[in-house]
């Protein structure tokens, strides 16, 4: 009988022959069994290797096919459980130490939070482009979406010109090669078309927020329906500009049957060259306009009130945007910051308020986005964490982070003993005042 190093490096062969290739080839089933096998003699070929050369600092080499080739296996068919498995495996016998067992139980999070984004996304809209999804989905870690789409084998993708458009199994897939669809119009949008569009909008009907959607005629099949769908708005408009040409104008307020209708209407013409889309007297860009829907529209048909401080226990976050990307699990606002020479952290809010305008800049023109909300809100941060006496926070690494990790950040209570750390509860006097400058809400 081999011994555990033999056979650990007799199955290299057959994982490379059906470990599955990005040309089709190999046998993503048959590679499981084999890398399972594998996985199930780790224990020993890291045991023998210490044996072997009989010291326990021994550097285990840093690719074990039948780990690495079985993570990226269950993470292409989506079974998050198992890849999870292999991580905890490898970490329990020492083929990876826990900070990178760590590190790799995070992707496999951030790949599983792209799986379900996308599916839901291709399931509301079939067909719904590749790379527009970066534009929609920005609260996504960007590698683990990029890896998402590249590798698995959960959608159906068709070529359309320089990406692809996306499809789930029992969809109406078209069977020919898709090309974009451009409207053949000659209405283009000009300044005296925009100044107008924004004359005509009765402000009074929309006292807190309002988006008109302006299109002109064309020859499409979906012109008397999207006609339809405009003249069923709370405001509707018709005009000319100076060639005589007709321009319809739709203008929504941010209630949820009013938006809603002005998705249905957006979806509908988004393509033609004739559409434009103003926001409180601001023409918007399309990708901006279509990330507002998708993020906004979720919202409305949730039905939760408390969805921007968290759509997901991935999304949860203090802010009331999981789109600025600092959430209870991608980049949570506790990571910003640093230690003193006497263990207690310092929370960097300058740094989260950095990218917090950066992060924003999209979604400034949602109904749901409050610039003076966010930044209230951080500042009732804490400014100081002690680990060593504030109870719900532990130190890790080279951070803190709450006890309960899994718990909503907002319900997080930050208890001090005031007796033995004073300093740990002071705040910076006037902050909120000072950010708001910053952003030019105050003067």
């Amino acid at each position: 009988m081999k011994n555990a190093i033999d056979f650990h490096f007799s199955l290299h062969e057959k994982i490379e022959k059906y470990r599955p290739k990005r040309n089709g080839d190999g046998d993503i089933e048959k590679c499981i069994s084999v890398c399972e096998m594998g996985m199930d003699n780790l224990p020993a070929f890291i045991r023998e290797c210490h044996i072997e050369y009989k010291d326990h600092s021994v550097i285990i080499p840093p690719s074990i096919p039948c780990r690495d080739v079985l993570l990226k296996c269950y993470l292409i068919i989506s079974d998050f459980e198992k890849a999870r498995s292999v991580v905890n495996r490898s970490v329990e016998c020492r083929a990876w130490d826990e900070r990178r067992g760590n590190d790799e139980l995070e992707f496999i999070n951030n790949v599983k939070s792209a799986y379900i984004s996308v599916q839901s996304r291709v399931r509301e809209y079939p067909g719904t482009l590749q790379k527009d999804l970066y534009v929609i989905l920005p609260e996504l870690d960007r590698n683990a979406l990029k890896w998402y789409l590249a590798n698995t084998n959960s959608l159906i993708k068709r070529k359309i010109k320089s990406t692809y458009s996306l499809w789930l199994e029992g969809q109406d897939i078209p069977e020919e090669p898709i090309q974009e669809i451009v409207d053949n119009n000659n209405v283009v949008m000009n300044e005296d078309v925009l100044s107008l569009a924004k004359k005509n909008i009765n402000v009074s009907l929309f006292p807190k927020w309002y988006v008109s959607i302006s299109f002109g005629y064309s020859t499409s099949k979906n012109y008397q329906k999207a006609v339809t769908l405009a003249k069923s708005a709370p405001q509707y408009i018709e005009s000319f500009d100076e060639d005589n040409n007709i321009i319809h104008q739709a203008v929504f307020s941010e209630q949820t049957s009013d938006y809603l209708a002005f998705i249905s209407l957006y979806e509908l013409i988004n393509n033609w060259k004739s559409c434009f889309v103003i926001i409180n007297g601001e023409i918007v860009d399309r990708k901006i306009v279509g990330g507002i829907n998708y993020c906004y529209g979720d919202k409305l048909r949730s039905g939760k009130s408390d969805f921007c401080y968290g759509a997901s226990e991935y999304t949860i976050n203090p802010f009331g945007c999981h789109r600025l990307q600092i959430s209870q699990f991608n980049n949570p606002w506790w990571k910003f910051g640093r230690f003193d020479t006497n263990g207690v952290w310092h929370v960097n809010k300058n740094e989260i308020l950095d990218r917090i305008k950066e992060y924003s800049t999209p979604y400034i023109h949602c109904p749901a986005f409050s610039m003076e909300r966010i930044l209230k809100a951080l500042d009732d941060l804490p400014d100081f964490i002690n680990p060593e006496i504030d109870k719900d926070w532990v130190r890790v690494n080279e951070g803190v982070e709450p006890k309960n990790h899994l718990a909503h950040v907002n319900s997080i209570t930050i208890t001090v003993d005031v007796n033995k750390q004073p300093e740990t509860r002071r705040k910076k006097e006037g902050f909120l005042s000072s950010l708001l400058k910053l952003t030019g809400l105050r003067k």
